[in-house]
């Protein structure tokens, strides 16, 4: 056993679990600087991305406000203005329901998926070099504890 698997071992758990949460935060100031990096050439904010990326998944159903709202962990109020924003830009649109005209969806432009065209191949190459480095069996484990604590925290309200 090497040098470095038995000093992981002896450290002390409260001490371990502040270098985990430093590590996480410390990963997710790098990606986001990355990815403000990609946005910034498109005057693009991290939630509007997150949002063009949403209903570029959506298709041609786009989503309700509701349904952003949910996605996205805020009141629907600021999803109104987010997408006020961002049809002013022309990158999404307001569409009524055909099936319901009490209900509007938004839709993703053609100029919002030339934007992601453009963004999404350096935001996939980076994100793959960064977890590259482990093996497909550790990511699934990262990625499942990785839920456990965001559905921990989430409960916390």
């Amino acid at each position: 056993m090497n040098k470095k698997n038995t000093d992981l071992i002896n450290i002390d758990p409260m001490e371990l679990t502040f270098e985990v949460a430093d590590e996480i935060v410390k990963v997710s100031e790098i990606i986001n600087r990355f990815g403000e990096e990609c946005y910034k050439k498109f005057k693009l904010t991290q939630v509007q991305f997150k949002v063009l990326y949403y209903l570029y998944l959506c298709g041609d159903e786009g989503s309700t406000s509701s349904t952003l709202s949910k996605k996205l962990g805020v009141k629907k109020p600021s999803v109104t203005t987010l997408i006020d924003r961002m049809t002013s830009k022309g990158i999404v649109m307001r569409q009524e329901d055909k099936n319901d005209r009490r209900y509007t969806k938004v839709i993703i432009t053609e100029e919002g998926k030339d934007i992601l065209v453009d963004i999404l191949p350096d935001k996939e190459n980076f994100i793959a070099s960064l977890l590259g480095v482990l093996p497909e069996e550790q990511m699934q484990i990262l990625y499942e504890s990785l839920v456990k604590i965001r559905q921990r925290l989430t409960s916390y309200k």
